[in-house]
């Protein structure tokens, strides 16, 4: 699971590279790393997405989350509007690996979305002197 989303992780990294004109090879040149020294850097990171992955596909399996086929049709206009496309031209060019990543997304975006609206303020207790104390000897 790790390494495949190190592996997303270093095509989505070359991809931005590449996209302001840096060939992915020339930046390993440069910053003298290798793919596994990048891989390693980026590691951390990858373990703590899967952690945040797996809370919310619970979350949103608990609660019962899906986005519709009609949210899922306006993200796609969206995007083909961003390309300048056609959103038909758009649905014949995407793979249905594509299209369940875009759900995906949307659907991770709607658990995040009812998080968010149902989330309550809550004041932290205030500490008493005693407990400061304690707190600061432990520093």
């Amino acid at each position: 699971m790790v390494e495949m989303q190190l592996d997303q992780m270093f095509y989505d990294y070359a991809r931005r590279m590449e996209a302001q004109g840096i060939p992915m090879d020339q930046y390993m040149q440069i910053t003298g790393l290798t793919e596994e020294g990048l891989k390693s850097q980026m590691r951390e990171t990858a373990v703590q997405n899967i952690k945040t992955s797996l809370v919310l596909d619970a979350i949103q399996k608990k609660e019962g989350i899906e986005v519709t086929e009609e949210a899922i049709e306006k993200e796609l206009e969206r995007i083909a509007e961003q390309y300048r496309m056609k959103k038909e031209d758009l649905a014949k060019t995407i793979s249905d690996s594509q299209k369940l990543s875009i759900k995906r997304e949307l659907d991770i975006q709607a658990t995040i979305d009812k998080l968010v609206s149902e989330a309550k303020l809550v004041k932290p207790e205030k500490k008493s002197k005693k407990e400061e104390k304690e707190e600061a000897a432990e520093k």
